[in-house]
């Protein structure tokens, strides 16, 4: 279907043990229409590989669910595979979401809670995504640690200006001690002017607003809900 534009692919554990098979397609992108991929498989690593196999795709939206947790290496390798196979213009919208987790018969949940720095996800690993100058929606929710400084705020609201959505570790996310203050936080939403909805820990007893308050750079953003 060279038409196709919007996939919805829910892979189960025996399927995603060896996707090879799909590797014997073309070596061109047979779907030049596609623009939405929304994948749910039970480990991040999974819509790595698939990602890779598309060799090359020009999507808008990419939306990742995934049963188990990861860890930070895991977030990086999806990052650096979708950053080499996507085309940096089109993709609007990036999604990892967690899902709720299994339970045994005992009422725990399947998986360990994450640990550090193993399971520290922040800017290092989310890097290759700022290459999408066009994000309009970035949506982080698996459950790792992680957090952002001030510094690295900036640079990610210079590389995604048209954000209208941001949730970084806001859900099943386990968030440690914030690390960003006022003068991150205003900076990301007075430079992403069209921001509707940021969802982001960070520390309020650090009284640095003046700092963002006095930058004539910083202006006002009445977009925020």
């Amino acid at each position: 279907r060279p038409r196709l534009r919007k996939v919805l692919l829910d892979l189960d554990e025996e399927t995603t043990e060896d996707l090879t098979f799909l590797s014997t397609s073309p070596r061109h992108y047979p779907f030049e229409a596609l623009q939405i991929l929304w994948v749910k498989v039970p480990h991040l690593t999974a819509c790595t590989t698939l990602v890779k196999l598309m060799h090359t795709c020009r999507l808008s939206s990419m939306t990742c669910e995934s049963n188990n947790r990861c860890n930070a290496r895991e977030v990086r390798e999806f990052a650096t595979a979708l950053r080499d196979h996507c085309a940096k213009f089109t993709l609007h919208v990036c999604r990892l979401i967690q899902l709720e987790p299994e339970y045994d018969e005992d009422g725990w949940e399947t998986f360990a809670s994450p640990q550090y720095p193993s399971d520290y996800v922040g800017f290092n690993e989310l890097a290759p995504l700022l290459e999408f100058s066009n994000l309009r929606v970035f949506q982080y929710t698996l459950c790792t640690l992680g957090g952002f400084k001030d510094d690295e705020l900036v640079r990610m609201a210079d590389a995604w200006p048209g954000l209208i959505y941001f949730s970084f570790l806001h859900g099943w996310g386990i968030q440690m001690e914030a690390t960003c203050t006022w003068r991150g936080i205003g900076y990301f939403v007075s430079r992403c002017s069209q921001m509707i909805e940021c969802r982001m820990a960070f520390d309020t007893t650090v009284d640095n607003v003046a700092l963002v308050v006095d930058d004539p750079t910083c202006r006002p953003n009445n977009h925020l809900r």
